[in-house]
């Protein structure tokens, strides 16, 4: 079993195997004194973002994408990393930055206990965007942003369709997150709905009318809707993931 050693918290001097070393801050730091623990986080989500050539905070300015809460602004480069200078690089309905492959049923979907397929010998077929409007420090799919590098693979809604066969029960959309690309996720849904279950692993943090188009895809289609809560507390959930939860 791999051990873990304990870290110091750098404001209540705390050791143990629970605070982060890259944080540098604990929990209870982190919700009970903020304001000194901020510094902390700020310069973890820095180095991190620099590490993938991101940048380190949504960019300000007038938002020229309301698809999350992040509302990116003009300038730069999207905290999602799919803008760039105004010009979005893929998650229009034409074209999407992604890996697709077919997921033997019963597959490792984190709601199989409840899908409807869960018996074996149909396929699922999942779509993997590149890109997120979150920036986790501890990401399980942090391989996402080598899609973003590299500007490739873009694929088409039609391509994606092509793929369905008759095994295929159930489309799934994740990453990365399907959020920043989500007119090209909605585009593909909308097309297999009725021949196809519909579902989603997403963080929810996008605009209520997309979050309702995404549950009434899944409800008209026996699909599933999974948000990824990553913590209801929002100095917690920047902590986690650099970015507000509201």
């Amino acid at each position: 079993m791999e051990e873990f050693s304990p870290a110091i918290c750098h404001l209540c001097g705390k050791e143990s195997i629970l605070v982060s070393a890259f944080l540098g801050v604990c929990g209870e730091c982190i919700q009970n004194d903020f304001p000194r623990a901020l510094p902390f986080l700020k310069t973890a989500h820095r180095i991190a973002r620099k590490y993938l050539g991101m940048p380190p905070a949504p960019p300000g300015g007038k938002p020229i994408c309301t698809l999350c809460g992040n509302r990116c602004g003009k300038g730069g480069k999207s905290f999602c990393g799919l803008i760039e200078e105004g010009r979005r690089l893929a998650g229009t309905a034409r074209k999407g930055l992604l890996e697709w492959y077919y997921d033997p049923l019963p597959s490792n979907c984190v709601a199989s206990f409840v899908c409807p397929e869960k018996r074996p010998g149909r396929e699922n077929l999942a779509v993997f965007y590149g890109g997120c409007n979150f920036s986790c420090l501890f990401c399980q799919n942090w391989h996402h942003h080598s899609l973003l590098e590299q500007k490739i693979p873009l694929t088409s809604v039609e391509d994606l369709e092509k793929a369905v066969h008759g095994k295929v029960a159930c489309l799934c959309f994740f990453g990365g997150d399907p959020i920043p690309q989500i007119p090209h996720a909605l585009a593909l849904a909308r097309r297999l709905k009725d021949r196809l279950r519909i579902c989603w692993e997403a963080n929810g943090a996008a605009h209520s009318r997309i979050l309702k188009e995404m549950f009434q895809l899944s409800l008209e289609s026996g699909g599933i809707l999974k948000f990824d809560l990553k913590a209801f507390d929002e100095r917690l959930h920047y902590a986690l993931t650099g970015v507000s939860n509201r």
